[in-house]
């Protein structure tokens, strides 16, 4: 078997390894609370008060569709959350993102600054 060496700039820093470290509650979670922010800014309503992981799925589909619908543009958000170890998928039209950095198009799009920052 041949050793492989780690070039520098292959190691992820701890903020890039949190990013892809699993698809825990916690993750699902900040989602909803990214979801209920905007709910309040906007005066509208797409999460149940108690949520799943798979409304909060639901609810992340939806916010892509508002904003395409709003915008005309296609801003298509698809996502696999989970609660148990596996990760968390996030994409914007087929391509992969980390959940900051969805949410972070996500306050693009709208002109507003990520609030979590």
């Amino acid at each position: 078997m041949s050793e492989e060496k780690i070039m520098n700039e292959e190691v992820m820093n701890e903020e890039e390894l949190n990013e892809v470290a699993g698809g825990t509650w916690d993750q699902v979670a900040r989602d909803a609370d990214n979801i209920r922010w905007l709910e309040d800014r906007y005066n509208v309503r797409i999460l149940p008060s108690r949520a799943s992981a798979a409304d909060v799925n639901a609810a992340m589909n939806k916010i892509g569709d508002i904003l395409s619908d709003f915008y005309h543009c296609d801003f298509g958000i698809g996502c696999d959350l989970h609660t148990d170890d596996k990760n968390n998928r996030y994409y914007l039209n087929h391509h992969k993102m980390s959940q900051k950095e969805i949410w972070n198009k996500i306050y693009d799009r709208l002109g507003i600054e990520n609030p979590n920052l």
